[in-house]
């Protein structure tokens, strides 16, 4: 694994586990299969280790935030709630429930989940960074932009924490600090393509539509982010190139047609702009 050899360490991984399976072994493989982004595949591994390792801890925290990568909060919450019962300081476990409350939007529970966890390590930055989150959830922007800044003072190389603050900045309309934080969380973690859409959208605020498309260019070659593809859409049908808007609401289009029922329930502006985007085809 250290060398990037994953298909000889799944081989051995796979080897040690048939002579004997062993929760480390089992932990290893599902990282490995998580790094080569193949979840399913890790959840199946971990799901067979807690059979017979009901209580570690370590296992229920790994199903739980692999269960939240596939946006299936209900069972991500019943293996976290189940690590906790079992440790009820485990820091992990804790920022991984709250996270999952913060999806289903129930932001008091996910603060009354973080408190504990606040009386007893006051200087974690992601504990600041989730609670920072759930005042913006519930738009009380100062309580929230003090919350990530004390978040960013002690974990400054954390990338999430950037772009959350970005996320704050841009929402409250400070759109250079927006920039600031945007630019940060992309040097820090160069292969998300949200960050890339958000600073291009920020960029597009302060009237730089020249960087924005670039931006949204660089986004693209990270990942086809089907929010990324919708608003570099409109920005090249407010821009007048419509020909070139065309093209990437094909590919938008291409991936929304797949989004389950609740993805789409979830996000009712991006079937209004949809809707307004095959409208304003329609004219041209």
């Amino acid at each position: 694994m250290a060398v990037k050899d994953y298909n000889s360490a799944a081989e051995a991984f796979q080897t040690a586990n048939s002579i004997n399976i062993h929760e480390s072994t089992c932990l290893q493989l599902a990282q490995l299969y998580n790094t080569r982004n193949k979840p399913a595949k890790a959840i199946e591994i971990l799901t067979k280790a807690i059979e017979t390792s009901l209580e570690n801890t370590e296992i229920l925290t790994q199903l739980g935030l692999l269960y939240l990568q596939q946006d299936q909060s209900t069972t991500a919450f019943q293996h976290l709630q189940s690590c906790i019962q079992i440790d009820p300081k485990n820091e992990k476990s804790i920022l991984a429930l709250g996270s999952a409350l913060q999806l289903k939007g129930d932001y008091d529970e996910a603060v009354n989940k973080y408190r504990p966890l606040a009386n007893f390590n006051q200087n974690s930055g992601q504990l600041w960074n989730n609670i920072g989150m759930c005042f913006y959830g519930k738009q009380k922007y100062i309580a929230a932009v003090a919350c990530l800044k004390k978040a960013f003072y002690l974990e400054p190389f954390e990338w999430t924490i950037s772009y959350n603050l970005g996320m704050h900045h841009y929402t409250t309309e400070q759109y250079t600090s927006a920039f600031h934080f945007f630019n940060n969380a992309i040097n820090l973690k160069p292969d998300y393509a949200k960050a890339y859409m958000y600073l291009a959208l920020t960029l597009y605020k302060l009237g730089d539509a020249n960087n924005c498309k670039m931006a949204f260019e660089r986004g693209m070659k990270v990942d086809s982010d089907y929010l990324l593809l919708m608003n570099y859409a409109m920005i090249l049908a407010k821009e007048g190139d419509f020909e070139k808007s065309k093209r990437v609401f094909k590919a938008f289009e291409e991936i929304y047609k797949k989004l389950g029922s609740d993805v789409k329930h979830r996000e009712p502006e991006v079937a209004q702009n949809y809707e307004t985007l095959l409208s304003i085809y329609s004219l041209v």
